[in-house]
């Protein structure tokens, strides 16, 4: 047996291998989009432990690929484990200490039993004519949802408990947030979009209610197959890789930044025209854990814009 950050593990999972004669998700995931044919390449030689509840946990040891970042901007990793079965929630958790996880369960989900292929973990038929595949990274836990028909759900709910670490989820403009008694933001999760074989793509929206993340989206514009992506991340990057944007001082010593230019949100491209996006959301750098915060949205995105801080502590934001 292993150490891993769970607990003891064995060195093989036993999580269900693809029987002959079996159609591979991940197989099929290739041939419909090629664009995750690099996606998936850079976890294609990951190796999964079992952790002492038997869930499986990636061994991010054996990425190989060149473009796996280790550790975010601050050294913080995610540290994902994944049910058997999705009767069980899957956890997200930070590197920076045991007890800042969520674990997330799939409301409605089938209970149908994880297997690996090619690095990620595939559970068959997890809804209605949908495939549901994880891709783990030290900082990113990507989830796709395969949807092969218009029978398949645009709508999912998941039931989210908290950690001893994590004294709230917010709402923090379109992404949720998992955060400390402090309000410092260790998780994110991110809204989703879609795609379809034209390139076709929509974003949808993710809304906390409680203790609930409703997942929505209106594929009625794209035809099937489609591919749907929300995603976690850890918090010391921005939620929007920007320039042009507007930096400044808070009285509490948080770095607040506003609008600018963000020329992609996927690496991938998803056949995202070239044009930037200009970005209305406010984020604040706390300098103590070099965590990102989602704070806010402003009414008007912008960028070469001027920003100062008023006598008062607030910051106004003009021009651009």
């Amino acid at each position: 047996a292993a150490s891993s950050p769970w607990g003891t593990a064995a060195a093989q999972p036993r999580a269900q291998r693809p029987r002959p004669g079996d159609v591979r998700v991940v197989e099929r995931v290739r041939e419909l989009f090629p664009q995750a044919r690099g996606w998936f390449r850079i976890v294609a030689d990951a190796r999964f432990d079992t952790g002492s509840d038997g869930r499986l946990v990636p061994d991010f040891s054996t990425l190989q690929h060149t473009r796996v970042r280790r550790a975010d901007a601050a050294g913080h990793s995610l540290l994902p484990r994944y049910p058997r079965s999705l009767a069980r929630p899957i956890r997200v958790g930070s590197s920076e200490g045991d007890g800042l996880y969520v674990e997330v369960l799939a409301r409605g989900a089938r209970a149908v039993e994880g297997r690996v292929e090619d690095g990620l973990v595939v559970y068959r038929d997890a809804y209605v004519d949908t495939d549901v595949l994880y891709k783990s990274t030290p900082t990113h836990v990507d989830e796709y949802l395969l949807i092969r028909s218009r029978a398949a759900p645009s709508r999912w709910l998941f039931r989210v408990q908290r950690g001893p670490a994590i004294a709230a989820l917010r709402q923090s403009g379109s992404t949720v947030e998992a955060v400390d008694a402090r309000g410092v933001a260790w998780l994110r999760a991110a809204p989703p979009f879609a795609v379809d074989r034209t390139g076709r793509r929509v974003t949808g929206t993710l809304q906390l209610d409680g203790d609930n993340l409703l997942l929505d989206i209106d594929l009625r514009e794209l035809e099937p197959p489609i591919l749907v992506d929300p995603d976690w991340k850890s918090t010391a990057d921005m939620a929007y890789g920007r320039f042009y944007h507007g930096a400044g001082e808070l009285p509490d010593g948080r770095v607040l930044v506003t609008g600018g230019c963000s020329a992609s949100v996927c690496s991938g491209s998803l056949g995202l025209p070239a044009c930037p996006t200009i970005v209305k959301a406010a984020e604040t750098l706390d300098l103590t854990t070099r965590n990102w915060s989602m704070v806010a949205q402003t009414a008007v995105g912008r960028f070469f814009h001027a920003m100062e801080r008023l006598g008062d502590g607030r910051m106004l934001v003009v021009g651009g």
